[in-house]
């Protein structure tokens, strides 16, 4: 049961990659059909923007889970198969929920850290459209929004 709750987290980043490929072709056509309506676009830079920013999209969620797998983990670990009631779980966050607020800060500042980053890295190189590259960026919470409610329907159709 624990090697599948650790799955979980890397399955979802899967779906996570198939949503930003998705996406990555959906502003590689929108590249196609502007340049093809007479826009000075490159093709190749929408392409690879596309890639960058789908790729840190990917990165940055696969940061983020194993940093609170390792946390709740870790929180957990401590406390092992003691009961507490609820004044001895309040007390006992209260004394480590510093720890694991430290590590999602650590986490988010890395992860902004790389989007911004690959943002720069689009802007100066020359080889990356930025706005291709910001486009996958920002669809993230859509992706997790439509996969979610895949998985729900999925769900509901296995269940019921």
């Amino acid at each position: 049961m624990k090697n599948k709750n650790k799955l979980s987290a890397y399955i979802d980043t899967v779906w996570l990659a198939v949503g930003e490929v998705v996406i990555g072709v959906l502003v590689t056509l929108g590249f196609i059909i502007a340049k093809a309506l007479g826009a000075e676009v490159v093709i190749y830079k929408a392409i690879t923007g596309a890639l960058l920013g789908g790729a840190v999209t990917v990165v940055n969620f696969l940061i983020l889970s194993v940093a609170i797998n390792r946390a709740v983990s870790s929180y957990v670990s401590e406390i092992g198969e003691k009961k507490m009631d609820d004044e001895e779980a309040e007390k006992y966050a209260k004394e480590h929920g510093t720890a694991v607020q430290n590590a999602m800060t650590k986490s988010y500042l890395l992860r902004m850290f790389l989007m911004i980053g690959s943002l720069v890295l689009a802007m100066i190189s020359g080889w990356f459209s930025p706005v291709a590259t910001v486009i996958p960026l920002i669809m993230y919470r859509p992706v997790l929004y439509t996969v979610e409610f895949i998985k729900t329907k999925l769900n509901g159709k296995r269940g019921g």
